[in-house]
Order: structure tokens, then sequence, then C-alpha cells
């Protein structure tokens, strides 16, 4: 071998270099997961969404009426081809 190996060294480098960083994770998540900018990502998602949305009252109940229109044709029609009306 060119050079000595060390094992119980590298072990301490090892273990020396986790008790650096274990304790800084917890900070570091907290300030990328609780920083503002996700806050205002989302009120601004939740802002263009909106805009892009029917209103709530309208919308729905025009849909909710095609839906039915949709639903009592595809029932006649599966009951004129059972020729329930002959």
């Amino acid at each position: 071998m060119p050079h000595r190996t060390r094992p119980l060294t590298a072990f301490l480098v090892y273990i020396g270099i986790n008790i650096v960083l274990v304790p800084t994770v917890s900070p570091v998540y907290d300030f990328v997961c609780f920083h503002p900018y996700w806050e205002r990502r989302r009120e601004k998602r939740q802002r263009e969404l909106g805009a892009t949305l029917p209103e709530s009252g309208k919308g729905n109940a025009a849909l909710r009426r095609a839906v039915e229109e949709i639903v009592k044709l595809r029932m006649l029609e599966y009951l004129a081809a059972q020729k329930v009306f002959t």
C-alpha cells in the first residue's frame, strides 16, 4: 500500500463531522419550510386559481343542470334500447 490506512482516525473524523452537522438539520429545515416565500406563493396560486374558476354559485348550478340533463338523456337512450316504451 502506498500509505497507511487509519481506520480509527477516519471513524473519528466521520463522527466529528456528524456531530457538527446533525444539530444544523433542524434549523435549516425550519428556515426552508417556514420561509415566508411559501406563504406568498400559496396565496398567489389561490388568487390565480380563483380568477380562472367560475363563481361558486352560478358556475356550479349550471354545471349541475347540464350533468342532470346528460344523465336524463342517457337514461332515455338506455330505456329506448331496452324497448321499455314499445
